[in-house]
């Protein structure tokens, strides 16, 4: 069906969405500001990867149901 619905491009990027707010790992979890250049919210950069993954399964959701 990934194949028949051309949905293999949307599928690995959400996918590596996913991956990347997993391999997250940094020594010290910081709750800093969102928009902080020298203590970064940990939250919000695993937020941002999470949400751009629903974003996509959003998108292959669509496309299914048509």
């Amino acid at each position: 069906m990934v194949k028949d619905r051309e949905l293999a491009a949307v599928w690995a990027e959400m996918l590596d969405s996913l991956a990347t707010a997993a391999a997250l790992q940094p020594p010290v979890v910081i709750n800093g500001r969102p928009d902080s250049q020298l203590q970064p919210s940990h939250l919000a950069a695993q937020g941002f990867y999470l949400l751009r993954a629903r974003t996509r399964r959003r998108e292959i959701t669509t496309i299914l149901e048509k």
